[in-house]
Protein backbone atom coordinates (compact mmCIF):
# COMPACT_ATOMS: atom_id res chain seq x y z
CA UNK A 1 0.00 0.00 0.00
CA UNK A 2 2.78 2.18 0.75
CA UNK A 3 4.20 1.63 -2.79
CA UNK A 4 0.91 2.81 -4.45
CA UNK A 5 0.56 5.89 -2.12
CA UNK A 6 3.83 6.99 -3.36
CA UNK A 7 3.23 6.35 -6.56
CA UNK A 8 0.06 8.19 -6.52
CA UNK A 9 1.66 11.55 -4.78
CA UNK A 10 4.82 11.07 -7.42
CA UNK A 11 1.99 11.01 -10.04
CA UNK A 12 -0.18 13.86 -8.68
CA UNK A 13 -3.27 11.30 -8.78
CA UNK A 14 -4.08 11.65 -4.96
CA UNK A 15 -7.75 13.03 -4.17
CA UNK A 16 -7.56 16.78 -2.25
CA UNK A 17 -9.27 14.62 0.49
CA UNK A 18 -6.61 12.25 1.16
CA UNK A 19 -3.25 14.68 0.60
CA UNK A 20 -3.36 15.25 4.89
CA UNK A 21 -3.45 11.34 5.01
CA UNK A 22 -1.14 10.70 2.72
CA UNK A 23 1.05 13.67 4.17
CA UNK A 24 0.94 12.34 8.09
CA UNK A 25 2.24 8.82 6.75
CA UNK A 26 5.04 10.37 4.77
CA UNK A 27 5.78 12.41 8.05
CA UNK A 28 5.42 9.76 10.54
CA UNK A 29 7.43 6.82 8.59
CA UNK A 30 9.91 10.00 8.20
CA UNK A 31 10.08 9.99 11.93
CA UNK A 32 10.41 6.46 12.25
CA UNK A 33 13.82 6.52 9.99
CA UNK A 34 14.59 9.11 12.05
CA UNK A 35 14.59 7.79 15.49
CA UNK A 36 13.84 4.31 15.07
CA UNK A 37 10.45 4.52 17.10
CA UNK A 38 8.05 6.98 17.04
CA UNK A 39 8.91 10.44 18.84
CA UNK A 40 5.19 12.05 19.27
CA UNK A 41 6.19 15.77 19.42
CA UNK A 42 8.55 15.73 16.36
CA UNK A 43 5.53 13.90 14.39
CA UNK A 44 3.17 16.55 15.84
CA UNK A 45 5.37 19.53 15.24
CA UNK A 46 6.51 18.08 11.64
CA UNK A 47 3.01 17.18 10.39
CA UNK A 48 1.28 20.62 11.57
CA UNK A 49 3.68 22.98 10.39
CA UNK A 50 4.03 20.49 7.06
CA UNK A 51 -0.09 20.72 6.75
CA UNK A 52 0.06 24.29 7.74
CA UNK A 53 2.54 25.42 4.84
CA UNK A 54 0.38 23.49 2.60
CA UNK A 55 -2.76 24.88 2.74
CA UNK A 56 -2.57 27.38 5.28
CA UNK A 57 -5.36 25.98 8.15
CA UNK A 58 -5.17 27.92 11.53
CA UNK A 59 -7.83 25.66 13.04
CA UNK A 60 -5.62 22.16 12.09
CA UNK A 61 -2.45 24.08 13.49
CA UNK A 62 -4.54 24.96 16.62
CA UNK A 63 -6.84 21.68 17.13
CA UNK A 64 -4.64 19.55 19.65
CA UNK A 65 -3.13 22.35 21.21
CA UNK A 66 -4.87 22.54 24.77
CA UNK A 67 -4.17 18.40 24.18
CA UNK A 68 -0.29 18.52 25.06
CA UNK A 69 -0.26 20.13 28.38
CA UNK A 70 -2.57 17.23 29.51
CA UNK A 71 -0.73 14.64 27.89
CA UNK A 72 2.44 16.37 29.74
CA UNK A 73 0.82 16.26 32.87
CA UNK A 74 -0.16 12.95 32.52
CA UNK A 75 3.08 11.38 31.83
CA UNK A 76 1.98 10.79 28.14
CA UNK A 77 3.82 13.03 26.40
CA UNK A 78 7.89 13.28 26.51
CA UNK A 79 9.98 16.10 25.28
CA UNK A 80 12.83 13.79 24.29
CA UNK A 81 11.63 10.75 22.62
CA UNK A 82 13.71 8.06 22.83
CA UNK A 83 16.05 6.69 19.97
CA UNK A 84 16.93 2.74 18.97
CA UNK A 85 20.78 2.00 20.07
CA UNK A 86 21.15 0.90 16.28
CA UNK A 87 19.95 3.06 13.96
CA UNK A 88 21.99 1.26 11.15
CA UNK A 89 19.18 -1.94 11.68
CA UNK A 90 16.01 0.79 10.72
CA UNK A 91 18.17 2.16 7.64
CA UNK A 92 18.67 -1.44 6.27
CA UNK A 93 14.86 -2.01 7.06
CA UNK A 94 14.12 0.55 5.17
CA UNK A 95 16.25 -0.11 1.92
CA UNK A 96 14.50 -3.53 1.84
CA UNK A 97 11.17 -1.82 1.54
CA UNK A 98 11.77 1.15 -0.73
CA UNK A 99 11.20 0.48 -4.14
Amino acid sequence: MDALRRIAVEEDLVAPEMRRTVLFQQVFLQNIKKHGRLNELSLVRNFKLSAFLRDWSLPLLMKDALLGPQMLKRGKLHWRGDKVRDLGVVERIFARCEI
